[in-house]
Parts: C-alpha cells; structure tokens; sequence
C-alpha cells in the first residue's frame, strides 16, 4: 500500500490529516473542555500543533501500511467535523482483560480511534466514519480484530461502540474503562 486511502461515505468525506488541519481540530476538539474530556492528549496550542506534526509525518511516511489517521469533513460544505485513527499495531499496556475472556491475551493490537466537535455529536456522523474505517481495517488489512478503551462515564462512545458491533469488556488494567473489542466478521 503505497499511499493512505481517502474514503466517501454518504455524507462525509475522510482524508488523511495535513498540517494545516490543526487550525480547524484544535478550536473543534483540543479546546473545547467537553471533548478533552473523553481523552488524554496535549493540552496547549503548542503541545496540539507536536502532536499534529507527528501524525502528518506518521501518514506521509515511505510504504505506507494503511494504518493512519484521517481529517473527516462534511461532504456538501468540506466543514471539518473531526478525526479518526487507525493505529498501528501495538502493545497496549493500558488495557488488560480477564483471563477467561476469549480476546485474551492481548498482544499487538490494532485501535480505532475518533474525536469529534461537540456541535457534530448525535448526527451519525462518527459512526458513519468509523463503518468506512472498519471496513477498510476487515477488507483491505484483513485484521483479526480492533480494540478501543472508553471511560465508562463516556455514554455516547460507549453506544457507538455497540453500534459498531463491539463487545465490551472490563479493562482490569483501569476499572474506571471499559474496552471493546470488534472481530472480524467470519466470511
């Protein structure tokens, strides 16, 4: 796979992140106390526009794998509405599950990953973007599963998950989450 894909969907258009999609993310969603919420990043402009940096050289990065994160805009206006990632795969130390649950052990585990501006939350539209990326991760990488670790207060991601088709399980590693965890569809 020599480039990251762009996907259309009914209503959105994702495309890789370029630098200049931090001046539209950041006010959307690194800024906005109700969004950072839900997750752990950089705080300050300053720390964002790092962070930023390094995932548009993670996708402009030479044999590209598939994996990536992707700006999501609205198709009829190019509004950006917010970011998805496809991370590679990898331990995640941070999520533990019981020993009788049948996607334990872990080892290098691929996530989905999602944030969107609070003024696009309950439209369909990260769900909507989540199916594009899902498909690409089951059809195209042929991944055995995904996985994802929401806090359990996290309502709304915690219905999209389900939405998606994951089971949740408790993360032993931090009893205030839970993680999901989405298989491959059997042929």
């Amino acid at each position: 796979m020599s480039a990251l894909p762009r996907f259309q969907t009914g209503r959105l258009h994702l495309r890789p992140l370029v630098a200049d999609d931090v001046d539209h993310l950041y006010p959307l969603i690194y800024a906005d106390p109700v969004v950072r919420r839900w997750f752990a990043s950089a705080n300050s402009y300053e720390e964002v526009c790092r962070l930023h940096a390094h995932k548009v050289r993670h996708n402009e990065g030479a044999g590209h794998t598939g994996f990536g994160y992707w700006a999501v805009l609205l198709c009829a206006t190019g509004q950006p509405v917010g970011q998805v990632l496809l991370g590679p795969p990898e331990p995640m130390p941070w999520i533990e599950l019981d020993p009788a649950s049948p996607s334990h052990p872990l080892g290098q585990e691929v996530e989905l990953g999602y944030a969107f501006g609070q003024d696009y939350w309950g439209r369909g539209y990260a769900t909507e973007a989540c199916q594009a990326i899902v498909r690409h991760a089951f059809s195209t990488l042929s991944l055995r599963r995904l996985v994802n670790s929401v806090r359990r207060e996290n309502l709304r991601s915690l219905r999209l998950l389900r939405r998606l088709g994951f089971r949740l399980e408790d993360n032993l590693a931090d009893p205030a989450s839970l993680v999901g965890v989405l298989d491959r569809p059997s042929p």
